[in-house]
């Protein structure tokens, strides 16, 4: 990133003749708050003060937060300028009609400037939380580091926890680039030049690079975001490379791999289409009864996995189909079909076709892969088919897991002979990870949960930050409907926890409408750090071919 102050290194005569087209950010927070001090000098009267540096902490840290918006939000957002001069415009002009202009200023720029365009909910909800944690007056700040701390550091204030009053300039206890002590004099009574001087020298006494707490992020975040860039860099190496090499036709060792690769695929889907059909004639694609016998009415539970596993069934019977369509291609002549020859080429790429996704979680894997969750989903329908009930289920084996809850909805007031809108969802976290084996008749139980960006504290049952990257094991968790009634708050904070379909370590998109549901976590920290940190977890598939 080049520095605050690179427009005085160009000449004269080319700066008064050059047209500003665009001014692209720097990718450290430290960078981002330097350079918009130095461009809002002498345009922004009074930006030092205290109400105008938290507007500009607030835009460099939701601009700071756009670099790791593929692991913390659905979107990215490009926020500009306006934004800042529409929170000094608001700041002006709310002093002067309210008594309280901080909370005010608050509530406006999480829901019109900053969180009013944003369609998620779940980004809404840690925009409207980094807007508290700026704005707000101090009785209704989060207690805790991250935000409080820089605000404190560019105000000249002790932040949370630190020494008030002639602690030495730029002290930093604790790693580098982690949010520490920072309490400078701040001088009242400066003029602007003085003023903005201050400022400079405090943003200089933050660390570089700093780490992701600082804007409300899980540390963990930034190895990720190493090596995405990496990835990104080797991929785009790789393509520049690839211009100068001319492709010609498939080589004899990659048509070999790719006939081996369809006949061990023809092989799968052959196999699991056989264990599907021998858990039940329902399974089967008319579904219809043998001669002489009525056709029963199942339970809405069990209608729910006789449906996913014909959907799964139908899928790997078309999936047959294309296989054994492209052995002929690649033993035969040609076949005319373009769907063939787009199959055969996405797997010759090592690619999982678009025609077979809409049974992939999360990002797409390679073909042998893909075919082993095949293999893995099957052996959990069947199991979920023989026993019913009674049993530890992971959504990521179904195709519409939604269905799931409104499925035991169904069955609690069919049992109770009531309408199905006087039933909500309620979730427990059990202390273990173990099923309970004696209230199959009341819910299920949900397990393979995966949490991210938090862990889970096994002695007190409550969420709590995490530094290591990896992710954290969720204990099983206990899924019942009840009657709606007036729910008293509970005592310990909860955090409604979205839960997603993946696999393990792999990227997860955070749009809230992929959300299968929300499980009610019990949390150490404030709920709004979980909506910043953007804590959730990830239904997996088991890693061996034995646990349920």
């Amino acid at each position: 990133s080049p520095p605050a102050d690179a427009p005085g290194s160009v000449p004269g005569p080319v700066r008064r003749n050059a047209v500003v087209l665009f001014l692209e950010m720097p990718l450290e927070l430290k960078s981002i708050l330097a350079q918009m001090h130095h461009l809002l000098q002498g345009q922004a009267p009074g930006l030092d003060a205290e109400q105008r540096l938290a507007l500009l902490v607030l835009y460099a840290s939701l601009q700071y937060r756009q670099a790791y918006s593929p692991w913390t939000q659905a979107a990215s957002y490009l926020w500009s300028q306006v934004e800042l001069w529409q929170g000094f415009k608001a700041q002006e002009r709310l002093s002067r009609l309210t008594d309280s202009p901080k909370e005010a200023l608050w509530e406006l720029a999480g829901n019109i400037p900053y969180g009013g365009h944003i369609l998620d909910s779940g980004d809404a909800e840690a925009t409207r939380s980094l807007c508290q944690q700026c704005l707000a007056p101090s009785a209704h700040r989060m207690p805790g580091p991250g935000l409080p701390t820089l605000l404190a550091a560019l105000q000249g204030s002790p932040g949370p926890g630190e020494e008030p009053a002639n602690a030495p300039r730029g002290s930093q206890p604790g790693s580098a680039g982690q949010p520490g002590s920072f309490s400078p004099l701040f001088l009242p009574g400066l003029s602007e030049e003085e003023a903005a001087a201050t400022t400079q020298a405090l943003i200089r006494q933050l660390p570089s690079p700093m780490e992701p707490a600082w804007v409300g992020l899980c540390n963990s975040l930034k190895g990720e975001l190493a090596a995405g860039r990496s990835q990104a860099m080797l991929a785009a190496l790789q393509v520049a490379q690839g211009l100068w090499q001319p492709r010609g036709p498939p080589s004899i060792p990659q048509r070999a791999a790719l006939q081996e690769l369809v006949g061990q695929g023809l092989e799968v889907v052959q196999e699991l289409a056989g264990q599907l059909k021998e858990c039940g004639w329902e399974v089967g694609v008319r579904g219809l009864p043998p001669k002489g016998q009525p056709r029963p009415k199942p339970r809405p539970l069990q209608r729910f996995l006789l449906e996913e596993a014909g959907g799964f069934l139908a899928l790997l019977q078309q999936v047959q189909r294309d296989l054994q369509c492209g052995q002929e291609h690649l033993q035969g002549p040609p076949c005319s079909s373009p769907r063939c020859a787009a199959i055969l080429h996405e797997l010759e790429q090592g690619r999982v076709p678009p025609h077979w996704l809409r049974y992939t979680l999360a990002s797409p894997p390679a073909p042998q892969a893909w075919l082993e969750t095949l293999r893995c989903r099957c052996r959990l329908l069947c199991y979920y088919l023989k026993a019913q009930t009674g049993v530890p289920y992971r959504l990521a084996a179904f195709l519409h897991p939604r269905r799931l809850f409104l499925a035991l909805r169904q069955e609690t007031a069919r049992a109770a002979k009531q309408e199905l809108h006087c039933y909500a969802l309620e979730q427990q976290v059990l202390p273990t990870m173990l099923p309970p084996s004696n209230a199959h008749d009341k819910g299920l139980c949900l397990t393979g949960l995966e949490l991210r960006h938090a862990a889970w504290d096994m002695h007190s049952g409550q969420l709590k930050e995490t530094l290591p990257a990896q992710s954290c094991q969720l204990p099983a968790i206990w899924v019942q409907a009840t009657f709606r009634s007036w729910k008293t708050r509970p005592c310990v904070p909860t955090y409604q926890c979205p839960v997603f379909l993946g696999a393990p370590n792999a990227f997860v998109p955070l749009g809230s409408q992929q959300a299968i549901i929300h499980v009610a976590l019990p949390c150490q920290m404030a709920p709004e750090v979980c909506a910043q940190q953007r804590v959730y977890a990830v239904s997996v598939l088991p890693e061996d071919n034995t646990s349920p």
